[in-house]
């Protein structure tokens, strides 16, 4: 009896399964949610000043700070990078066998890049570091 699964990639599973867009998703929002508590901590800030500097209550930040919520809105993304000193870049393309999801995070100041997280189809999660969004859809 042979494995039919021998030689299938994670991605092919996830697809199979009606589950590869959700992957996708919380990989997405792991590395957002990871790269904003990396920058709190740079930055010495608490989970309740940031809030205020925010403008928005804990709870609302705990929502953008929950990995598997992944409704965090662009507007919220935006306000949240501008008052980590970071930006926010995303984006759309097509390419072969590139990343599905990217985040990208840079500092407004114009130093270096200093985090980036890849997420590809096949990955269950990104590997995270500091800062802003580019989010580059496989449109596959």
């Amino acid at each position: 009896m042979t494995n039919k699964h021998i030689g299938s990639s994670l991605e092919s599973l996830f697809e199979e399964l009606g589950e590869l867009e959700e992957v996708k998703r919380l990989a997405l929002k792991k590395g957002i949610a990871v790269t904003i508590l990396d920058r709190l901590a740079e930055l010495s800030l608490t989970k309740a000043e940031f809030a205020t500097k925010l403008r928005t209550s804990r709870s609302q930040l705990d929502r953008l700070l929950d990995p598997d919520d992944t409704s965090v809105t662009l507007r919220t993304l935006v306000r949240a990078a501008t008052v980590l000193d970071l930006e926010v870049e995303c984006g759309l393309r097509a390419p072969a066998r590139a990343p599905v999801v990217s985040i990208f995070l840079s500092r407004r100041s114009g130093t270096p890049e200093f985090g980036r997280a890849h997420a590809y189809a096949g990955d269950v999660g990104p590997v995270a570091t500091p800062a802003v969004c580019s989010g580059e859809m496989n449109a596959a």
